[in-house]
Order: C-alpha cells, then sequence, then structure tokens
C-alpha cells in the first residue's frame, strides 16, 4: 500500500464527510500533537465464551495540542505547583486523581484541580478519541450489516441521524445483558458467521429485540425485527462473514492514525507504545513521507506525552460515567455533590476545558459511541455553567 496516497484519500473523505456535516473542516493549521493511552486493551475478543477485557472499556488515545512545541521547562511551573513527592520520577494519572476512591469520585483531588485549572488558563487545548468497545465491536457491524440489503434507507448523508439511532437502540438491548451476549456470540465464532450462526444470531435478537419494549425507541424498534425478519435467507451479513473467528476489535491502529492523516501539517508525538510502533513498521508505514509526521518517544523523557497520560485517563473516567447512569441519574449525582468538593470543582473545570477546545476545534475530538451515551456528553457540556 502506497501510505501518502491512502493518507491524502483518507483526509479528502473526511473533509467531505464533515464539511457536509457541519459546513466547516478541522484547523489543520501546524500544532504538535501529544499523546498517551487509557484502557488499552489492544484488542477486544471473545474467546472461550467471555470477552479478554471489561466490556465496559473505553479505549481513550489522546492528550494534549498545542500550536508550538512544549518543551518540559514550559511545564516547569505547573510541576512546581503539583508538589510532586521526591519518588515520583514519571508524573501519571494515579499521582494525580484520587486513589481511595473509584469511578468518577476519583476527581475528588487538589491535584486535579490544579491540573485543570492550568491547562484551562493555557494555550494548550484537549484533543482525544474515545471508543466505547462493546458499540464499536458489536453493534456497528450489526446495524450496517443489516441496512446492506435495506431498499428502504436514504442512500444520503442525512439518513445517518437515523442509522445512528438504529444502533443505539441496539446498543441499549443488547447492553443490558451484555455478559450474555458474550457467551452466544462466542459460541457464532462472532463476528465470522456462516448462513447457520447467522440465522441463530438473528433469532437470538429478534427475541431479544421483541422483549425489550422502549417507548422512547418505538419506530426503531419496529423497523429492526423487520429488517431481521426480512433479511434474504441465502445472503451473509457482509460485515460478519469471513473475518477471524471471536475478534470484536483486531486492534485500535486506525486510531493512531486518524489525526496524523487529518491533521497533516502537524507533528504527532506518541509515548512509546511497542506494540503499535511494531504494527506501524509491519504495514511499512515508515517507508512513506507520512513517518515524518510522527515519532515516538519514551513518557519518562517528555512532561507533554506525561500530562497527556493524565488527561486522557480523566476522560475516559468521565465516559465510563456516562456510561455507568442514565441521564436523570447523572444529573441527580451531580445536584447531590457538595459544591465545594473537588469533585464538584473538577466537574465544572474539565466541561470548560472540553468547550474551549470545542471552540478552537470540534474535530480534536473523535467520540465512537452511541447517542445514548453522546446525549449525557451533551447534557454534561450544555449545563456545565450550571454545575
Amino acid at each position: 500500500m502506497n501510505w501518502d496516497e491512502y493518507s491524502k484519500e483518507y483526509k479528502q473523505m473526511n473533509d467531505d464527510l464533515n464539511f457536509q456535516r457541519n459546513a466547516k473542516l478541522p484547523n489543520n493549521s501546524e500544532k504538535y500533537f501529544y499523546y498517551d493511552e487509557s484502557d488499552n486493551i489492544r484488542n477486544f475478543n471473545i474467546k472461550k465464551g467471555n470477552y479478554n477485557a471489561d466490556y465496559f472499556s473505553q479505549f481513550t488515545l489522546g492528550g494534549i495540542v498545542s500550536d508550538t512545541p512544549i518543551d518540559d521547562l514550559k511545564l516547569e511551573e505547573l510541576y512546581d505547583k503539583l508538589c510532586l513527592q521526591g519518588s515520583v520520577r514519571e508524573l501519571k494519572s494515579h499521582n494525580i486523581l484520587n486513589k481511595k476512591k473509584v469511578g468518577i469520585a476519583q476527581f475528588d483531588s487538589k491535584k486535579l484541580n490544579m491540573l485543570l485549572s492550568y491547562l484551562l488558563e493555557s494555550d494548550y487545548y484537549l484533543h482525544y478519541s474515545t471508543i466505547n468497545v462493546f458499540y464499536y465491536g458489536v453493534v456497528v457491524d450489526i446495524i450496517d450489516s443489516l441496512l446492506e440489503f435495506d431498499k428502504d434507507v436514504p442512500r444520503d448523508y442525512f439518513s445517518q441521524s437515523w442509522v445512528d439511532s438504529l444502533k443505539a437502540y441496539l446498543y441499549k438491548c443488547m447492553f443490558l445483558d451484555a455478559e450474555d451476549w458474550g457467551k452466544i456470540l462466542s459460541e457464532l465464532r462472532f463476528p465470522n458467521l456462516n448462513l447457520e450462526s447467522q440465522s441463530a444470531l438473528f433469532s437470538k435478537l429478534y427475541n431479544s429485540i421483541d422483549r425489550f419494549n422502549d417507548y422512547e425507541y418505538k419506530l426503531q424498534r419496529e423497523k429492526l425485527l423487520c429488517l431481521i425478519k426480512e433479511f434474504p435467507k441465502d445472503k451473509k451479513l457482509v460485515f460478519l462473514s469471513d473475518e477471524e473467528d471471536y475478534i470484536l476489535i483486531k486492534d485500535f491502529m486506525v486510531f493512531y492514525l486518524h489525526k496524523v492523516f487529518i491533521y497533516d501539517r502537524s507533528m504527532h508525538i506518541f509515548d512509546e507504545e511497542a506494540e503499535i510502533k511494531k504494527k506501524f513498521e509491519e504495514k511499512g508505514i515508515e517507508r512513506f513521507n507520512i513517518s515524518n509526521r510522527y515519532k515516538f518517544v519514551d513518557s519518562h523523557n517528555m512532561r507533554a506525552i506525561q500530562i497527556s497520560d493524565v488527561c486522557v485517563r480523566v476522560i475516559c473516567v468521565l465516559y465510563k460515567f456516562f456510561a455507568s447512569m442514565n441521564l436523570p441519574q447523572i444529573e441527580n449525582y451531580i445536584k447531590e455533590l457538595e459544591q465545594n468538593s473537588y469533585e464538584y470543582k473538577n466537574l465544572k473545570l474539565l466541561a470548560e476545558l472540553i468547550l474551549k477546545t470545542v471552540r478552537y476545534d470540534e474535530y480534536l475530538i473523535m467520540q465512537m459511541s452511541n447517542y445514548i451515551e453522546l446525549d449525557k456528553y451533551n447534557f454534561y457540556l450544555k449545563n456545565s455553567i450550571k454545575i
């Protein structure tokens, strides 16, 4: 593969899609991106009837981005404020979050408050890609395959919101019984289905959807039942055949390359991730000019990557919080927080930092999740002033 040509085609396709959706393009001025990962499960599979990782996993890749390089001296003031213990040789998220608590309560941290306040007042922005692994690894391909033979679906971009609502409903339906679905999908050798296992999947899906009667998604429920019932019995699900048994997500390499392709005037500095570096080499990417746009650096030697480690962990925890509760529960949880607590203050600061990033360039944030989770994210941002 000619990776330089592929990069241009990928960028053009992405730009066309973004302009069609929002009538604007990513801010492609020269920038410096710093990356680390959180919930880096490397792959997602269902061998032996069990998921290899928590199906709540939220793979998150990103960190901070700046118009100019961020050398260690620029972060000296922040590190001095954090008053790290002498034994801390490298800043990690566990040095900043509240280790005595779990979930979103980890935000109850004075050091996190210092970090978020510093970033909010700085010339730096967040950037991240966050992937709900159950949604991306299971639900997306089921819906896209079912729609392949649906003559009633409009074939223009504006039908995408309807398609996304189908995915959101199926996610809501399947995620309630995610552990049981792990066993079912493993037995079927999902996502490598033959006609027999495909028929078995249809039967399981139909019964599950038929039992799950959500008034809010009445139209989506009816449509999915119709799609399953009318799918040609002699046709294979296009994205769920001729694949590798049990492998829901083979790797996350595409997300490492996404911004390298889109922001092609920028430098992308990744934490030293041996497995991804090896995949880049195996794919021959380093033989092309695109390799001049990125490099791998040991985080021990670069504070900007250390800060990125904290940022992506914070984002990962936030999105897991969204996945763990429905919208009214999230609203009540925030309302009941003590307003003088650091957890409360940091939720507000993080929302402000995300909004600062969105105003600068909304495409710095990539969310591979469903409408239900994104509604919670939008609620959180829109109500951040009230927090």
